[in-house]
């Protein structure tokens, strides 16, 4: 009994230990790798910040600062990982190297593109085999600069310029926000100043600047960034060195009281200041004072630059009383269009651009298809062999009891040739879809490129990618509100990861659906080793002439010089050709539509990709020839992957010197400065069919204007009102005569007026008002009546030496709108020269 008492309470007691050992285990191993974790997690602190200022505008380039503290005794020898979600199932990943020595710190300055909706970002430290040791997720405030203009303040006494914040703007669709630019540390490459609208220096020697810092600030603008420029007392050495080639004439600031351009208790209101009148090579002047300008501004690639006769921290009083200063000056440096486009909310111009980048790169190779022909041949050879050719030849040598043995095998025969003949349309691996644009000058070669990656499978794939190229995501945005933590510690999601490493940049697709879009933006800026385009152009009063040179290794196919609203077709230019352009048609073409232009030049993919480099690249005034063309088989120098299948085409650009003079005449298209429409429905030199419409054109007071034309536009006969909703206007025209207060009907084909033909049709302010009355012919009020375009001839007036006559143009005879959005360098640059010869 006492041995059965003890027994059981043996097996009891063992049932006690096992019970704990049971409990206890599962605790001790919790807390185990509790610790684990927590020391881990902890032994990487982070510390982040994001923008200027913590301020973030979606749909652009988004600089991030992460501090990273080792607060182990080993060195940290990992990757910076940033995550940001495209969707609830789906995320990007940024992985950057890092390294961190024993109980030290280290700062990793890194560009990311944000997408629209993005709202917070998770980084953490991970070691090579996947180890978190550290983890931060930050919120992003996006929504509160979706409607703002963002300007970035450069200045020894930034405190003065406070009048500029929080200023409301374009009629309360903007408010103004400044962030403060840290001399010693500005941005060496333009993606860090994306998300600034506007650059204003003041009061700040710019020698200070680095080369590199300033060539970033050039690129930036170049890209449609927009710079502001305060000179005073200092003249000439507020631009110096790199913006005072710009000046047509010497800046010399003097005292004087200058109009401000606003007014107070109705009366104009004026300030005592060190200033001087600003001429620019190709400047558009405003803000007149007494005559002289106070500001000009010029334009440069899609941006601009503009020069102030003052400088700005000696307005801070001023500015701070008159908040509706600071709205007009960038009403006049800006433009309505520009700040139009500034208003439009992030999220609509992001999708606007994606569904445009899908528009375009969701092409397929057409000689993937199979041949429809060869295929129906088969079939009917198939019909015929097994139907009536193998039943009489089998009956004809007495075996008719082999026809369905034969039947089966002819069948099995087919079968395989059809899997031979499809061999070709079938996808082995991943594939590449991509548009490529290259644009030459003497010097550098500026190369874009747009990739569509995707795999027939759902297998991990992606590609290796040259070190020299920057490579970003194009994100259509997310709606995700989630924690970032969970969606990456998910296992059902897909990730796309961008790795940074020494020797190439790494692109990997992990957990998509087959035939998953994936687009990518690279870029590259490589010197010239001496492949270029040559020539000049010369166009005026109808006369074309010049030559253009294809001073490449490759032929150039479908070639055209593009003018604005004019368009010189050239066709095939083969390496080291010479082409005259004198004889050459020259073809009117619409601004601002790029489909119709497109059209008139190539097809296809090439087509497409000429549409939307018109559309975001080149879809404003611009002064210089551009020479179009697309090479054919040319090589992918993004990457040493060069077996992938792949399906794309390459554009070819280059900016040429175009000369609009003769005689000391310069001819101008009267659209580079954009028209005020009085009345009527009008929009890119085209009105509604069903409604008159009245437009003013402004020339500048210190214009002579000789001769007043008009170009029609060109309507092909592959061009139909169905094509692109657009025709040539049909009605009447009337110019405004000022000195019988009425309208005087004009025939626009053939009109041509000059001298005291022209002088009653302008005012002392050298304003042309025009009424156009559509003819009424029962048109769609979805078409659109293209104007016929004014085209100026003027005299060039000398400035005199007390500086009171402003002149609008000296290259190519054109007013450059503050409205433009593309000159090149190159076109500003060989102003200046022309200007300095002249």
């Amino acid at each position: 009994m006492n041995r059965m008492r003890g027994g059981f309470w043996r097996r009891k007691e063992g049932r006690g230990v096992r019970h704990a050992a049971a409990v206890i285990f599962p605790l001790l191993l919790f807390f185990l790798l509790l610790f684990s974790f927590s020391a881990h997690a902890d032994s990487i602190k982070l510390n982040l910040t994001y923008g200027y200022q913590n301020t973030a505008k979606a749909g652009r380039f988004l600089p991030l600062r992460i501090d990273m503290e080792n607060t182990t005794e080993e060195t940290f020898a990992g990757y910076a990982h940033v995550y940001l979600a495209e969707s609830g199932s789906s995320m990007y990943e940024y992985r950057y190297p890092a390294l961190v020595e024993a109980e030290s710190a280290t700062s990793l300055a890194v560009n990311i593109a944000l997408g629209t909706g993005v709202n917070q970002l998770l980084v953490t430290a991970e070691g090579r085999d996947g180890t978190v040791y550290g983890s931060r997720r930050i919120g992003l405030d996006v929504a509160s600069s979706d409607a703002e203009l963002i300007i970035g303040l450069l200045s020894e006494r930034a405190d003065a310029l406070s009048y500029f914040q929080g200023v409301s703007l374009y009629d309360g669709l903007l408010r103004s926000r400044t962030v403060q630019l840290d001399p010693e540390k500005m941005p060496q490459d333009e993606t860090e100043l994306d998300q600034l609208d506007l650059i204003l220096i003041s009061d700040f020697e710019l020698s200070r600047l680095k080369a590199n810092e300033a060539a970033a600030i050039n690129r930036w603008v170049s890209g449609g960034g927009t710079l502001l420029l305060g000179s005073g007392s200092r003249g000439n050495s507020a631009l110096s060195p790199y913006y005072d080639e710009l000046l047509r004439t010497e800046l010399s600031p003097g005292e004087r009281s200058v109009d401000m351009g606003v007014e107070a208790d109705g009366q104009e209101v004026y300030q005592s200041l060190y200033a001087a009148p600003v001429y620019l090579f190709g400047g558009r002047e405003r803000l007149l004072s007494d005559g002289a300008p106070m500001l000009s501004v010029v334009s440069r690639g899609a941006g601009l630059i503009a020069v102030s006769a003052y400088d700005f921290c000696e307005l801070q009083r001023f500015g701070t009383e008159q908040p509706a200063y600071v709205d007009l000056l960038l009403r006049e440096i800006l433009g309505e269009r520009r700040l139009d486009r500034l208003s439009v909310s992030a999220t609509e111009k992001s999708l606007r651009n994606y569904w445009d980048i899908e528009l375009l790169l969701n092409r397929s190779d057409l000689s993937k298809l199979p041949g429809v022909g060869l295929y129906l041949l088969l079939l009917l050879s198939y019909v015929l062999l097994i139907g009536p050719v193998l039943r009489l030849l089998l009956r004809g040598q007495g075996a008719l009891r082999l026809y369905r043995p034969a039947v089966l095998l002819l069948s099995c025969l087919f079968a395989l040739l059809v899997w031979v003949m499809g061999i070709n349309t079938r996808l082995s691996g991943s594939f590449l879809t991509y548009v490529r644009w290259k644009d030459y000058s003497a010097d550098s070669i500026d190369e874009t490129d747009i990739l569509n990656l995707r795999s027939p499978y759902g297998e991990e794939y992606g590609m290796d990618i040259k070190t020299e190229y920057g490579v970003y995501p194009m994100l259509k945005g997310t709606d995700y509100t989630g924690d970032l933590s969970e969606l990456r510690a998910g296992g059902d999601i897909a990730d796309t990861s961008i790795s940074y490493f020494r020797n190439h940049t790494a692109l990997r697709i992990r957990g998509e659906a087959p035939f998953t879009a994936k687009y990518f933006e690279l870029h590259n800026k490589i010197p010239n080793t001496g492949e270029h385009f040559e020539g000049e152009v010369r166009y005026f009063d109808g006369a074309l002439s010049g030559t253009v040179t294809n001073g490449t290794a490759q032929t150039l196919y479908d070639a055209a010089i593009l003018l604005y609203g004019r368009l010189i077709r050239l066709g095939r230019l083969e390496p080291g050709q010479t082409v005259p352009l004198s004889g050459l048609s020259v073809e009117t073409v619409p601004v601002q539509n790029s489909a119709w232009t497109a059209s008139r030049i190539a097809n296809g993919s090439g087509r497409a990709l000429l549409g939307y480099y018109l559309s975001s690249e080149l879809n404003g005034y611009f002064s210089h020839a551009k020479l179009i063309g697309f090479f054919h088989d040319d090589p992918l120098d993004f990457t040493e992957n060069t077996q992938i299948e792949r399906y794309g085409v390459t554009m070819a650009l280059a900016s040429l010197p175009l000369t609009e003079e003769r005689d000391g005449e310069a001819e101008y298209p009267a659209l580079s400065l954009e028209p005020e429409a009085e009345s009527g429905d009008y929009e890119d030199n085209t009105i509604s069919p069903l409604f008159p419409a009245v437009l003013s054109y402004s020339f500048g007071q210190g214009e002579k204007l000789l001769k007043l034309r008009f170009e029609s536009l060109s309507l092909p006969s592959s061009v139909t009102e169905e094509s692109f909703r657009l025709l040539p206007f049909q009605g009447s025209m009337s110019l405004y005569n000022y000195r019988s207060g009425g309208y005087d009907n004009v025939d626009y084909w053939t009109v041509a007026l000059s001298g005291e033909a022209l002088a009653p049709y302008l005012n002392e302010e050298n304003v042309l008002r025009i009424r156009y009355t559509p003819r009424d012919e029962g048109r769609s009020a979805f078409t659109r009546l293209y104007l016929p375009m004014p085209i100026v001839t003027a005299e060039e007036t000398e400035i005199k030496e007390n500086g009171t006559v402003p002149v609008i143009r000296v290259q190519n005879g054109a007013a450059v709108s503050a409205d433009s959005e593309e000159e090149t360098e190159e076109a500003g640059t060989a102003a200046a020269s022309e200007g300095e010869t002249g």
